[in-house]
């Protein structure tokens, strides 16, 4: 009997370390290809479902204009960085340990509120000018899954609706007053959130 409580004891010893815990990870750091194409993101915890996703993403910018006949053309291309920051909470993190799935990485469903900025002044290796393409904000609510593949690797799916504000600033040259002036002004829109990535966590 005492060499079967031994063993036990020494079993579960080997076993506690590996168990999943039903909270998210303390702190991870990734990089996800997909939609942007390219963020690099990081997961802290604030409590025990709920976490704080800082990101910074790139996303590639091109048009083509041509006038009438084809005569001239232009083109403007750009890569413009996004910074995002997305209070998560991971509402299945216990359900899921409890069926005895995989919980590591924050590999569960999430609802959140997406944070995001736009920052065209920001562009970089971007053609001379930027014409008609202007840094915003938007306020996203997000349903999302992610999933673990392997050890490192992860799949994620988000989507949602919510709001985005566009900073609209450019020259023009005053007729009347015979004097350079700059337009400003916000346009509110519907804005759609959707993200569809790879990542790896390091």
């Amino acid at each position: 009997m005492k060499r079967t409580i031994i063993s036990l004891l020494l079993l579960l010893s080997f076993i506690k370390p590996y168990a999943q815990e039903s909270q998210v990870e303390r702190n991870i750091f990734g990089v996800q290809l997909g939609m942007y194409p390219i963020s690099f993101y990081n997961e802290c915890r604030l409590f025990k479902e709920i976490a704080l996703r800082s990101e910074i993403g790139f996303s590639y910018l091109y048009e083509s204009t041509s006038s009438l006949y084809g005569y001239s053309s232009s083109s403007q291309w750009a890569i413009i960085p996004e910074i995002n920051l997305e209070p998560r909470f991971y509402y299945n993190l216990k359900h899921r340990n409890n069926l005895g799935k995989r919980t590591n990485n924050n590999s569960a469903n999430y609802l959140s509120i997406n944070f995001g900025y736009k920052a065209v002044d920001l562009a970089i290796f971007k053609s001379n000018s930027l014409e008609n393409v202007f840094s915003s904000i938007h306020i996203i609510p997000m349903y999302g899954v992610r999933r673990s593949i392997g050890n490192n690797f992860n799949f994620e799916f988000a989507a949602g609706i919510g709001r985005e504000w566009t900073f609209e600033k450019y020259n023009y040259y005053n007729l009347i007053t015979h004097k350079n002036k700059t337009y400003k002004n916000i346009e509110s829109d519907i804005a759609f959130g959707l993200r569809l990535a790879i990542g790896y966590v390091f």
